[in-house]
């Protein structure tokens, strides 16, 4: 296994799993989204699911609803848009069970703003966005202060 970085993004997520019942993580394809997700989740222990895999998508096409039956959240539902159905299985489970914080935490390929309205859990998601690794995240150095600075002094950058 590679090296692993410390994604700023992860502290965004815990804290979003204590206020939010259904968190969607969005960004560039291959910036680490599913690795990030996946840590966090453990950490809390609670259940991946990854839908690229096909017999994993059978699973959840079958039975949406059976399928998010019994899993310990925070339940990551990673590449949700293979399935989705889900969407709407989850939106039950929320109408049965309560907006609990914390259920799910969702990644994809696709924009969800551009899903049809039914299968856009308004009010129930908190869409939140991951960028490609930085250089202070690359470096272990403390959160970029590139807007802050040039906001205080912007001849300070010039060269």
């Amino acid at each position: 296994m590679g090296v692993v970085f410390a994604r700023r993004v992860e502290e965004r997520l815990r804290v979003l799993l204590a206020e939010e019942p259904v968190i969607l993580l969005g960004g560039p394809r291959a910036s680490g989204k599913s690795f990030t997700c996946e840590r966090v989740v453990a950490a809390l222990g609670g259940t991946v699911r990854r839908l690229d895999d096909p017999a994993e998508r059978r699973l959840a096409a079958a039975d949406p609803t059976g399928y998010l039956q019994g899993l310990r959240p925070p339940v990551l539902i990673d590449e949700y848009q293979h399935v989705p159905a889900l969407l709407a299985a989850i939106k039950a489970d929320l109408s049965r069970h309560g907006a609990v914080p914390g259920r799910y935490l969702l990644t994809g390929s696709v924009r969800a703003d551009l899903l049809p309205p039914h299968e856009r859990l308004t009010g129930r998601i908190h869409r939140a966005r991951m960028h490609p690794l930085s250089e202070g995240e690359f470096r272990g150095a403390p959160p970029e202060q590139f807007l802050t600075q040039i906001l205080a002094d912007p001849t300070a950058w010039r060269g």
